[in-house]
């Protein structure tokens, strides 16, 4: 056995992500603290050195693209050091969508950021050391992540910090241009007191407009232009730099916690309040994650009252921005892990050492070790997995072009869902979190679940009880039924004979109902504007039924005598945007506006397209399938 060993890498290993956590061990070193090195061949970065525990290491490595070889001491007095080369290869996958790390400055910003007097006279507080933060903030999140992914069994996967060259400060001692992590200086059309208005304060329980912040930091985006301004779905993680802690009212404002998607951007947004606590290079890790100088109020708040020192400021500060970034990334509140506040101890994924917390009054965790970090929720794990800006190359389905939401079918005893590029997840929520999920690594496009197979999934504290249902389609579409029960046993509309979809669009306006013979669908008609009017169905015999209102430019599409009528291609959203139409041997073009989500309105196996419920105003607001044996 070697002196020093590698227990999440190994020899040769490819990952995906230019900063690395290592964890390693030594068994020859009695138990104690000490710190191991990390040398980088050809000087391309300067010796990092970290915490050691009982043998035990996390280090945190920066490399370069292609072959690094490093080099780990560990010194126990100078006549015995152990050493252990590695071998890693930073593999960039560079046409995943990439995360965009974002500042946001009011438009009358000094640019300083509220800070402690020593750690102003360390470091200073202007917009050059909240960008060394940010950055750092940008590569520890992102190599937090990947760390997770390969512990779960998904590879060195992880989402890709937005990179140009330009002077990098990863480190202090080596300010080179190199390509890193580019933090944008986004202006807010708003003025300071306009952003710190205590009535935008998230955590102000009176406050009239708390949305807001979301709001002002999309609209920033928009006029800054660049990559927001593509039209493509586009991540964007921002913070508040001029964020302001109210003693008198004790009140953050400047600062909402708060994750979701603007029409093409995905966004996580938060205050600034905490970046003073933050890391402004790789060497200070240790030192942020063991500060343990207490806070004072004269100078920053004291978020949701849990943090008492430094350090674990940086952990409700940071570790909530990652909670906030989990949400971008298309998660929900879990039961366990980061998007259930399990970030409280965030620094314990950087350091083998946890320092004295003033909020317990004791230390915790002396020696944190793997199984004591913050984790990911396996549900989220899975949902990386098949989001595109965690993508491989060999991947199924990597980047998929119209993917169409789940359409979920009721049956007698359960469900049929069916998505066109694949099904990788169904998340069994009971009460107020998932409860259980199905995986589905060879992402099928037609699944069926019995209820008898969902209680089976689930604990026994949580069986027999209302279930709420998540179909995930690749890469992100996302199906709900509220009640699993009340969705198969009320869902034909006063139609016992048939049995219906859940609802697309929405159920505004005259209720509209049509049925289908049993007979050859010639042709169908779409009528449409810019949303769908009607559609009209048209047998070989010369009959035709109609679903819809008068309306729209009609559009024929015809079928052939050896073709089959299957179904229809909806795009939908608050209302049903477009349709076209599917035979066993083509799709149409869909007709109508652009909005809206594909879904793919064709029966399970086994039964027919036999009719469709919908409402309809000026335009179809909402529809579902009909569909019987």
């Amino acid at each position: 056995m070697s002196d020093i060993e590698f227990t999440n890498i190994w020899e040769n290993a490819a990952v995906t992500q230019r900063c690395v956590i290592i964890h390693g061990k030594c068994a020859k070193l009695p138990p104690g603290e000490g710190s191991v090195v990390v040398y980088f061949d050809q000087m391309r970065f300067p010796a990092l050195r970290f915490p050691l525990a009982d043998g035990f290491f996390k280090a945190f490595v920066p490399l370069e693209e292609g072959p690094n070889k490093l080099k780990f001491e560990i010194q126990v007095d100078k006549n015995t050091t152990y050493k252990k080369t590695l071998n890693v290869r930073y593999l960039p996958v560079k046409e995943n969508p990439p995360v965009h790390f974002c500042l946001l400055v009011a438009k009358d910003s000094p640019f300083l950021f509220e800070t402690m007097p020593y750690k102003k006279e360390r470091e200073g507080n202007d917009l050059g050391t909240a960008v060394k933060k940010m950055r750092m903030a940008a590569y520890m999140m992102s190599a937090f992540t990947m760390e997770q992914m390969n512990r779960n069994g998904c590879g060195f996967r992880s989402f890709f910090p937005y990179s140009e060259e330009e002077e990098d400060t990863i480190t202090n001692r080596d300010h080179l241009k190199k390509m890193t992590a580019h933090i944008h200086i986004v202006k807010v059309d708003k003025t300071k007191d306009e952003i710190n208005d205590p009535n935008r304060a998230q955590q102000n329980h009176d406050a009239t407009d708390n949305g807001a912040l979301f709001g002002f930091a999309s609209d920033a985006l928009k006029a800054y232009g660049g990559p927001f301004a593509t039209g493509d779905m586009v991540n964007a993680a921002c913070i508040y730099l001029d964020t302001h802690y109210d003693q008198k009212l004790d009140l953050i404002e400047g600062h909402a916690a708060l994750g979701g998607c603007v029409n093409n951007i995905r966004l996580a947004i938060f205050g600034g309040h905490g970046l003073w606590s933050w890391p402004t290079c790789i060497e200070d890790i240790p030192y942020a994650c063991l500060d343990e100088t207490l806070t004072d109020k004269k100078y920053v708040g004291n978020d949701t009252g849990g943090i008492g020192c430094a350090w674990e400021a940086m952990c409700i500060s940071m570790g909530a921005f990652q909670h906030e970034v989990g949400h971008m990334l298309g998660c929900p509140h879990e039961p366990e892990g980061i998007m259930l506040r399990g970030y409280i101890y965030w620094q314990r994924a950087f350091t083998a050492i946890e320092g004295y917390s003033n909020v317990q009054k004791k230390v915790v965790c002396r020696h944190p070790m793997p199984q004591d970090e913050a984790i990911w929720y396996r549900g989220d794990i899975v949902r990386f997995l098949n989001h595109p800006s965690f993508s491989l190359p060999g991947d199924i389905n990597r980047f998929v072009v119209n993917a169409s939401r789940p359409l979920v079918f009721p049956l007698d005893d359960g469900i049929d869902a069916r998505c066109p590029q694949g099904i990788y997840m169904v998340d069994i929520q009971v009460g107020e979190f998932s409860r259980a999920i199905l995986e589905y690594n060879d992402l099928p496009s037609n699944l069926r679940l019995t209820k008898k197979d969902i209680q089976n999934a689930l604990p026994n504290e949580w069986k027999n009880k209302p279930v709420h249902l998540h179909v995930h389609g690749k890469p992100m579409e996302q199906t709900d039924i509220e009640d699993l029960d009340k969705f198969i046993s009320e869902s034909h509309y006063d139609r016992p004979d048939l049995k219906f979809t859940q609802v697309l669009g929405n159920e505004n306006g005259d209720s509209i109902d049509v049925s289908l013979p049993a007979k050859r669908v010639s042709m169908v008609r779409v009528f449409s504007g810019n949303a769908l009017d009607a559609v009209e169905f048209c047998f070989h015999d010369g009959t035709s039924v109609k679903f819809g209102k008068d309306g729209g430019s009609p559009h024929e599409i015809r079928i052939d005598d050896d073709d089959e009528f299957l179904g229809l291609c909806i795009m939908a959203g608050y209302w049903i945007d477009a349709a076209g139409v599917i035979t066993k041997k083509f799709t149409s073009p869909v007709f109508g506006g652009t909005g809206g989500s594909r879904v793919d309105l064709v029966p399970p196996q086994g039964y027919r397209f036999a009719g469709l419920h919908g409402w309809a105003g000026s335009w179809m607001s909402g529809l579902c399938l009909g569909y019987s044996k």
